[in-house]
């Protein structure tokens, strides 16, 4: 029998943009989103970063290096002064052993932990690959219709007329609110435009791109650094 697996698309249907969500560019690259300013772990591995990340299931752990929403508090903590984990080679030993000294072994949770520190959570949900409609876009830029968010009120929105990420311009004939969001790789943004809208794309040649908005609608502006040849 083929143990191949084949990537599908499930279609849904969601009021509001999610906390956490991927988005791949059209050169196959997936963009880390996040959307809120708490209420998220990022478990990817960093040079230089010590927290690491496992979920448990089935009274096992997996390592895991995905971006995750977390709406609640950690259920348990322990911190400690001495380090708790001296050989990362017997991490998975020694939180397996403290999650079942405290009674959490038969829980599905996903587990952040340094030399120092362990947190559990059991409200947590992985990050989905989404696929919205691209209404614009160059080699560098993607622009897709969206939801708004569902925490407005805990963003900071600007009003402006032209959008200046490294060598490009996003022209707006009228005024739009803007707000920067979390992206890894590249610049992600939030877009209302309040009016029927053109938008034009305008790189540092003269090249243009561009689409009418239509009133009362969000947009997702990607931007991703041109790959170095080679890449």
């Amino acid at each position: 029998m083929s143990s191949k697996t084949y990537e599908v698309k499930v279609i849904k249907q969601i009021k509001y943009l999610p906390n956490t969500f991927l988005i791949r560019f059209h050169d196959g690259e997936i963009v880390k989103i996040i959307a809120t300013y708490n209420d998220f772990i990022n478990c990817e591995k960093e040079e230089g970063k010590l927290t690491k990340c496992f979920e448990l299931k089935d009274g096992k752990l997996k390592e895991t290096t995905a971006l995750y929403s977390v709406p609640q508090d950690a259920i348990f903590s322990i911190n400690s002064e001495k380090r708790i984990i001296k050989d990362e080679k017997q991490a998975k030993n020694i939180i397996l052993t403290i999650l079942a000294n405290y009674g959490l072994i038969d829980q599905n949770l996903l587990i952040t932990y340094n030399d120092y520190a362990i947190h559990a959570f059991n409200k947590f949900s992985k990050a989905q690959l989404y696929q919205f409609d691209k209404i614009l876009g160059n080699e560098n830029i993607e622009i897709y219709e969206v939801p708004p968010l569902k925490d407005e009120i805990n963003f900071d929105f600007d009003f402006i007329n032209i959008l200046k990420i490294n060598n490009h311009e996003i022209i707006f004939s009228n005024e739009v609110s803007t707000t920067e969001l979390y992206a890894k790789p590249g610049k992600a943004y939030l877009i209302y435009t309040k009016d029927i809208t053109e938008i034009v794309i305008k790189t540092l040649n003269d090249e243009t791109n561009t689409f009418v908005s239509s009133p009362n609608k969000y947009y997702l502006v990607i931007y991703l650094e041109p790959k170095k040849e080679g890449n």
